[in-house]
């Protein structure tokens, strides 16, 4: 990790992903998570669903499935979709805005909604 000089002066490290996000299937029912971890956090972070902002909150209103989870201060923020169903499929972003110099983090991952229904030819 590269350091950086901070607002007040002093040597800090640069926020970084401990874990970005990664491609998830599940089974439509079954608890989707998708990890978001980042060291040294210092922008605000919030989760997209193909592009739509999910929000900077913890639990989201838009939909009471999905909430984020994990240690605030230690940098998790992790997605929880509860009972996933097949309109969760898609693409998600977790996104760390800039902040004291720090650029802002992408991590990326699908989410694939398998039907319970499905049937083998």
């Amino acid at each position: 990790m590269t350091p950086c000089l901070s607002p007040s002066g002093t040597i800090g490290q640069q926020q970084t992903f401990r874990e970005a996000p990664s491609n998830v299937s599940v089974i439509q029912g079954q608890t989707a998570v998708l990890r978001c971890r980042v060291n040294n956090q210092k922008g605000d972070l919030q989760w997209t669903k193909d592009g739509f902002a999910l929000g900077f909150d913890r639990t989201i209103p838009m939909s009471p499935r999905y909430r984020i989870t994990g240690s605030e201060p230690l940098g998790e923020s992790d997605l929880l979709i509860l009972n996933s169903d097949l309109e969760d499929d898609g693409e998600f972003q977790c996104q760390v805005g800039p902040n004291a110099g720090d650029p802002p983090l992408l991590g990326q991952a699908q989410l694939s909604v398998l039907s319970k229904h499905h049937s083998n030819p």
